[in-house]
């Protein structure tokens, strides 16, 4: 299927479907950017995006994949996509490094939107005709009108990416099992090899994809046969792995990123499971329809094939619950595997509305076929509005993005800093992107993200484990000490003087004080040299 032998007819919806996604992402895009107190206006990603761009903007610039220079702290787990920040970050300023990220979100999104129609291409077993093009049109408009995976690829996380990475894998995986071409099957190691790079855990959708080819041949190839076809992909795939570990280990000097270290290490097991039954309780509730229709469509189909669409899910969801859960709900595990959940949908809607269609027309004149095309592009319809009915006062606008307010609240002290300190100043703070990467000085990491002590601490574990007071206690962000981050550190700017059970108000309140400039409340060291002007507002 290429896009230029498409009806005309398909070819123009799909047109409008693409202007008005891309209309509504410029306008998101627009909404999520900031007018400063010092009037200019900042694009701001998510702020662990915004880490990323940090650990580019230091790499571009000759400081090394570093977020602070000189200390090498593996704080991310998206290598590629941080490479692909650096490209941006080596040609543009801060400001519009961050939008042509926003932007790139873009056509990500419709990378992922092709290589679902191509996917649905391969498993669809209709003829060509209204029907099928009915088919594609669903599985495109779907795609692009989810809103997690568009919220995450236009606020700057690998979650974009990841998912074309992902859906082209699948894709390939399929032509594989139809068509049994090597080049294929080599095609899908290095697509997830790319996603190991973008994110380490797509482990689990590669080994989804090929424990499925290994299945199927094993029925068809004799052991020697199908061992032979899988040994060089499989070990094309672990080279991706395998070099970043030896990148890690001579760069670094870590076997694990820090960022493992700091969710993972010191959480037991059962906490962890509490933590992430009760994170993606409101996820099964938001897709109970879907996951319904995709448990009663294989169950019906018993096609071997489309476990390759229908398994991520699920297999996200286990991982989700593994790993304790996030502090927010937009479901960024799981947005990678919803494009191939969809497109199963889309099969099992016009196979039950075809039969449907065939068994009323034998008993009924009237009926006629030429109503399925409607009537399937009508479910998807009905499939996008219900699973992203959580979400719908933030795709119409009626309320700001997901952290805007966090976001501005970021940018605001960031400008206000960068006409305060001086280069020699440095701050701490808890959002460790947005104010690091707009400020550009040394900076402390309060919750560890970049910090190896931090990360090695004890975790705070809450009384009541799969009941998390606040994000202060979700994995990623239980672990502080603010003794050795502010009281040995001693920044000359901190956001904050108590997270969780670290307090040190007490003894910040005879060191800090609290200057308003330009409307912004700064919490600055009283004996600092470093800040650039002397502030008559204290408090």
């Amino acid at each position: 299927m290429r896009l230029r032998t498409l009806p005309q007819a398909e070819r123009l919806i799909l047109l409008g479907i693409t202007c008005a996604f891309v209309s509504w992402a410029a306008y998101f895009i627009y909404v999520s950017s900031v007018v400063a107190v010092d009037g200019v206006r900042y694009f701001s990603l998510f702020d662990d995006a915004m880490v990323s761009m940090r650990y580019a903007w230091n790499f571009s610039h000759g400081q090394g994949l570093v977020w602070n220079p000189g200390e090498y702290v593996e704080g991310y787990t998206n290598l590629l996509m941080v490479l692909v920040m650096s490209c941006f970050t080596a040609l543009l300023t801060k400001e519009h490094a961050v939008l042509a990220i926003q932007v790139l979100g873009i056509p990500t999104t419709l990378c992922t939107a092709y290589f679902a129609m191509r996917a649905y291409e391969e498993l669809t077993t209709l003829e060509t005709g209204a029907v099928r093009m009915a088919g594609r049109v669903s599985v495109f408009l779907l795609t692009v009108t989810y809103y997690p995976l568009l919220y995450w690829s236009l606020m700057g996380m690998e979650t974009g990416l990841l998912t074309a990475l992902v859906t082209a894998g699948a894709y390939r995986i399929d032509r594989f099992l139809r068509s049994y071409e090597s080049r294929d099957l080599y095609a899908v190691s290095l697509i997830m090899g790319l996603a190991y790079f973008t994110r380490p855990d797509s482990a689990i959708f590669a080994v989804i994809m090929l424990g499925l080819v290994a299945v199927h041949l094993a029925v068809k190839l004799s052991p020697l046969q199908s061992g032979s076809m899988l040994a060089v992909p499989a070990l094309v795939y672990a080279a991706f792995p395998i070099s970043q570990v030896a990148f890690r280990l001579s760069y670094y000097g870590e076997l694990l990123p820090n960022t493992y270290t700091l969710k993972m290490q010191g959480i037991p097991l059962d906490v962890r499971l509490h933590s992430g039954l009760a994170f993606i309780s409101p996820f099964l509730e938001q897709t109970a329809l879907l996951g319904t229709i995709l448990l009663i469509g294989l169950l019906l189909t018993r096609s071997s094939r489309q476990l390759l669409l229908v398994l991520p899910l699920p297999v996200a969801v286990v991982y989700q619950i593994y790993v304790g859960g996030e502090p927010w709900q937009l479901w960024r595990i799981m947005a990678p595997a919803m494009p191939l959940a969809l497109c199963a949908f889309v099969l099992y809607a016009e196979r039950a509305l075809c039969r449907a269609s065939d068994w009323l027309r034998s008993r009924s004149a009237i009926i006629s076929r030429r109503f399925v095309p409607i009537a399937v592009i009508g479910a998807a319809v009905a499939m996008a509005i219900d699973v992203n009915s959580a979400f719908a006062g933030q795709m119409t606008f009626k309320t700001r993005p997901f952290q805007f307010v966090n976001n501005e609240s970021n940018v605001n002290i960031a400008a206000a800093l960068n006409n305060v300190l001086k280069e020699e100043a440095t701050i701490g703070v808890i959002w460790a992107g947005t104010i690091p990467y707009y400020v550009d000085l040394y900076a402390v990491d309060y919750l560890g993200k970049c910090d190896k002590y931090v990360a090695n601490l004890p975790p705070d574990i809450p009384d009541r484990p799969g009941n998390w007071a606040s994000m202060r206690s979700v994995p990623g962000h239980n672990k502080q000490d603010f003794n050795y981050s502010i009281v040995e550190k001693r920044p000359t700017y901190t956001q904050t003087l108590v997270w969780g059970n670290n307090d040190v108000r007490e003894w910040g309140a005879r060191r800090y004080g609290s200057v308003r400039y330009l409307g912004v409340s700064l919490m600055l060291d009283k004996d600092a040299d470093p800040v650039r002007r002397k502030l008559l507002d204290r408090t």
